[in-house]
């Protein structure tokens, strides 16, 4: 079986297997190939070559007409997620028992669904490491851990600090801007922060919640934070 599937890719043919058409161990010719320099990917159909060539050049041609939104998309399934940001629309359903979270992507919902289910199809292949991930992108942030790859870059004058990930970079640059995008709900208090970890932690001052427990035997002592929580544990070990 695995000859055949190898020998597929020298003769452009992919196989097709659909139970509800009763269709099985049909091959399929994907006669369309990508001529850009060093791709040379092939397509089942012409329209999608079209949509694959607009990842080399670029090309956005549907646009947003939502008010003062302009954003462009090469791809019309994209620019109707997109719409959805503005109206709000949420159509997919997590249909798990006492859930029922809603989500304007399909993609959002298969991934939601992973917290339910536990699984983790993305596996990282360094070397001693064995962690798995649920969304594609953890674990492609999870790798910078590895490479110490930082493509994020602060912008700031002077600053130019580099970041694993893009929100760690957006976090970052709000102690540039002070901007405080969180407040605390509680009645009468109000505060802002720029990290919403820093909000969460905030607020229970307020509600006297300490989901943080020590570890060592006979100790159950609980905390706020993790970082005092961890703190704790090392009075133990001196």
């Amino acid at each position: 079986m695995g000859l055949q599937r190898h020998m597929r890719i020298h003769n452009n043919v992919k196989k097709v297997i659909n139970v509800k058409k009763g269709i099985y161990n049909m091959e399929r010719p994907r006669p369309y190939k990508c001529d850009w320099p060093g791709c040379g990917s092939r397509f089942e159909k012409r329209y999608t070559l079209k949509m694959h060539m607009r990842t080399h050049t670029g090309e956005k041609p549907y646009d947003c007409n939502w008010p003062n939104c302009g954003k462009k998309f090469s791809q019309l399934y994209n620019l109707k997620c997109h719409e959805r940001t503005h109206t709000g629309e949420k159509p997919y359903q997590c249909n798990w028992e006492q859930c029922g979270k809603r989500f304007s992507q399909k993609h959002t919902l298969t991934v939601h669904m992973r917290i339910h289910t536990g699984e983790k199809p993305y596996d990282c292949n360094w070397s001693d490491c064995e962690k798995k991930f649920a969304r594609l992108y953890s674990l492609k942030c999870h790798m910078r851990t590895h490479t110490g790859e930082r493509p994020y870059k602060c912008d700031w004058v002077h600053c130019n600090k580099m970041f694993s990930q893009l929100y760690t970079l957006k976090c970052h640059k709000r102690t540039h801007s002070g901007e405080k995008l969180y407040s605390c709900k509680w009645l009468g208090c109000g505060k802002q922060f720029s990290h919403l970890s820093n909000c969460k932690v905030h607020y229970r001052l307020h509600t006297g919640e300490k989901p943080y427990k020590c570890t060592i035997k006979n100790c159950s002592k609980r905390f706020s934070r993790v970082d005092l929580c961890k703190s704790h544990i090392k009075t133990h070990c001196l």
